[in-house]
């Protein structure tokens, strides 16, 4: 009997050991946790009030822009001209949408990149399309940039009006300085053409390919095109740049470069008296310019 009473009471007073151990582990971690509550509130209420200065306080209020790009627009550094309202705060402004959607309204710019310089200016980085080639025209057509007339080179009786890889048109100082290939049998419709504007002429795009189909395989040394005639799609020609018409007709370009290649650099042929080289047949024929 002793036994049983002295386990029972051995029992008894680890149950209470362990009830102490309880009491004293929580009020140990009550404290922290307050202390842990208390220092997230007040960051909570900090950040609150630092994020109301920075949206709210008209000094973060957009009013300059920083403009790089080549030829310069000077539109380009007008609010409006990115859609910005007045007085807008800098870092509430999307600058990913407003580079996105300006690129969209000015199809004959390549890339539109936005960044914010803190207190309120934006800093703007705008790239034009390459030109890719001139396309002949009247110069009775008038051409505008913006709201702005703008005034092409000048090329014999036509005007020379540059153009990306997808048919757009850009403005005259992109190409300044730049040899390009002229598309002759190409041009635009209506009185009035606006850069960014798409030449919708059917035979763009073929002269496009065309073009760079050849100069993909163009390993012709010392000689270049300088003129592509695409009036006819089923009879093109092209001029190099001493004047000489290199008939193509239609079908294997590559091939036919490649025999041109062969006439200009084996031959020994003097260019001089030459008029044209006829690739259509299967034996190239050569046109001797008529004596003077």
């Amino acid at each position: 009997m002793p036994r049983k009473k002295f386990k029972k009471h051995t029992r008894y007073r680890k149950n209470t050991f362990r009830a102490k151990n309880t009491g004293s582990g929580l009020k140990k971690i009550f404290p922290k946790f307050i202390i842990l509550v208390v220092l997230l509130a007040a960051i909570l209420f900090f950040w609150s009030r630092a994020n109301n200065f920075f949206v709210r306080s008209s000094f973060f209020n957009v009013s300059k822009i920083e403009l790089t790009m080549k030829p310069f627009l000077k539109e380009a550094l007008s609010l409006d001209f990115y859609n910005i309202p007045p007085r807008f705060n800098i870092f509430q402004l999307n600058i990913d949408a407003v580079g996105f959607r300006t690129q969209k309204k000015h199809p004959e710019f390549k890339s539109v990149v936005i960044l914010r310089k803190p207190p309120d200016i934006i800093s703007v980085t705008i790239e034009y399309k390459t030109p890719i080639a001139f396309i002949k025209t009247r110069p009775q057509r008038k051409f505008f940039h913006i709201k702005r007339q703008v005034f092409y080179q000048q090329w014999g009786n036509y005007i020379l009006v540059p153009i990306s890889g997808d048919g757009i048109v850009l403005p005259p100082d992109v190409a300044k300085g730049k040899i390009l290939p002229i598309l002759s049998g190409v041009d635009f419709e209506g009185s009035v053409v606006n850069v960014g504007n798409v030449c919708n002429d059917k035979k763009l795009s073929y002269a496009i390919r065309f073009l760079i189909m050849a100069q993909s395989c163009w390993q012709i040394r010392n000689h270049r095109i300088d003129v592509i005639e695409v009036g006819n799609l089923r009879d093109v020609s092209i001029f190099l740049e001493n004047g000489i018409e290199i008939k193509l007709g239609e079908g294997n370009v590559k091939k036919k470069i490649n025999d041109l290649k062969n006439i200009l650099e084996v031959s020994r042929l003097d260019l001089t008296k030459i008029k044209y080289i006829d690739l259509r047949f299967s034996n190239a024929v050569i046109g001797p310019k008529e004596p003077k």
